[in-house]
């Protein structure tokens, strides 16, 4: 890993397809939750990227400050209506929302994305997919941050290819 990647923290998740009771979402981590927790360094701020049914926002420790980012409406609107206790809901394009935040040293993103259509059982199964040019966007973004940063998917070239010196942790599902 290089230094920069160390400071950060970089890990690149590899995990798999889980259901999420409370919020069944796609790629959801309603079993898998646990390895990702027990995985995050101590931090002052969380920002959890494509949140859909967000277990592991709502399983985690809280931290001072909790963000969730995601840019499917309905999903949203669902979040907003249960009025989770301390998390703040953005709606937008991660890359986006990411790049306006003040991040720093102390800051931990975990980023979700849809996973890579090649490493999935179905080829569509999200309302907002993601194309090899947004995988690459997100990656880029990733790389960029100065804060900790966490990544979620199954293995495959394009991932292995640009967190080459990230530290990756694999499990079954």
């Amino acid at each position: 890993m290089s230094e920069s990647a160390a400071k950060r923290g970089g890990v690149a998740f590899i995990g798999g397809y889980t259901d999420d009771p409370p919020m069944r979402y796609p790629g959801g981590k309603g079993k898998s939750f646990p390895h990702l927790i027990n995985l995050m360094p101590p931090h002052t701020r969380y920002i959890e990227t494509h949140l859909g049914g967000g277990a592991v926002l709502r399983e985690k420790r809280p931290a001072s400050v909790n963000i969730g980012i995601e840019i499917d409406p309905a999903v949203v609107a669902r979040w907003n209506e249960s009025c989770v206790p301390g998390v703040s809901i953005v709606k937008g394009d991660a890359v986006e929302v990411l790049m306006s935040l003040d991040l720093t040293v102390q800051d931990l993103v975990y980023m979700d994305p849809p996973y890579v259509t090649e490493t999935r059982r179905q080829p569509k199964i999200y309302r907002h997919e993601y194309s090899e040019a947004d995988h690459q966007r997100l990656l880029s973004c990733a790389r960029s941050l100065p804060s900790m940063v966490l990544i979620s998917g199954y293995r495959c070239p394009m991932y292995d290819r640009v967190l080459y010196d990230w530290q990756r942790h694999d499990f079954l599902s």
